[in-house]
């Protein structure tokens, strides 16, 4: 009986909206077929990379200096560069 109250709250549950906020149907383009998908044409892939962010912050922010395996690399310095690439 307790199976048959969860499975029926959950069967409540699952019919409630998860949200009012009112939607729209996108308006991306139009849909490709198989046989646009699937080509044997090669062409170039271009790739462009753009920096989001950049900033320095001390390597003792970023490593453990104190490990042995920092001490054994001779990993010392002040300031060390960041940066976020995006695409």
């Amino acid at each position: 009986m307790y199976y048959l109250l969860i499975f029926l709250l959950v069967l409540w549950l699952a019919g409630c909206e998860a949200s009012s906020v009112a939607t729209v149907p996108a308006d991306l383009g139009t849909p490709a077929g198989r046989e646009q998908l699937f080509t044997d044409e090669s062409g170039p892939v271009v790739f462009e990379n753009r920096i989001a962010a950049t900033w320095a912050v001390p390597l003792s922010g970023l490593l453990n200096l104190d490990h042995p395996t920092a001490k054994a690399a001779g990993r010392a310095g002040p300031v060390a560069g960041v940066a976020v690439w995006g695409s």
